[in-house]
């Protein structure tokens, strides 16, 4: 295994390959799980998902509020 300070352009431009693989790797998740959302009901996928879920955040933070009075 390369030492981690091993900065030779060889060495870099392996690290950049594998950054990338794992880039390529998080964009097709990221699709194929916006993709589900969609199906699942959620208009515009992710950005739906997150709004739901800010909703439900601070609803219970409401909810936690009013149990404390």
């Amino acid at each position: 295994m390369d030492a981690p300070y091993d900065h030779t352009p060889k060495r870099l431009q392996a690290v950049l390959a594998q950054m990338e693989l794992r880039i390529d790797l998080l964009e097709t998740e990221l699709t194929y799980l916006d993709k589900m959302l969609i199906n699942a009901g959620f208009e515009e996928g992710i950005s739906t998902l997150k709004i739901a879920m800010e909703e439900i955040a601070d609803e219970d933070s409401f909810k936690s509020s009013e149990d404390v009075t």
